[in-house]
């Protein structure tokens, strides 16, 4: 399912993002990646994939009741190990639901029927 041609350049393409961490002052703000993000018409769609018994940490469930509360996006948190998802949440339901590789390339393109749709042009 990936499209990686060097794991080992991959890997090594990480950034350390606690360069950043003296950068917030007193707090226990940390720099988050997003694992898969794309936009549309000015929605934008995020996927966040945790292992199968991982907790969405505080932080990142702030960010996401930010985001969310914007209207411009979508986020589902996928769990399961390496490309194969066990089950997914719409981020803000607090429902998940069980998902298989095929749910979530279905979802992602109704995903994108919806976002399509979409005028960014209030005159389109």
């Amino acid at each position: 399912m990936s499209n990686i041609r060097n794991a080992d350049d991959y890997t090594a393409s990480f950034w350390d993002w606690s360069i950043f961490n003296n950068c917030f002052g007193e707090t226990t703000i940390r720099m988050t990646d997003v694992d898969g993000m794309v936009e549309r018409k000015g929605r934008f769609l995020i996927l966040e994939t945790k292992k199968p018994t991982a907790e969405v940490p505080p932080g990142q469930a702030i960010m996401f009741d930010a985001l969310t509360s914007l209207g411009a996006f979508t986020v589902y948190i996928v769990w399961g190990n390496t490309d194969k998802p066990e089950r997914l949440m719409r981020w803000g339901t607090g429902r998940w639901r069980s998902c298989s590789v095929t749910d979530l390339v279905l979802l992602v393109s109704q995903w994108f029927d919806w976002a399509n749709r979409r005028s960014s042009d209030p005159f389109e």
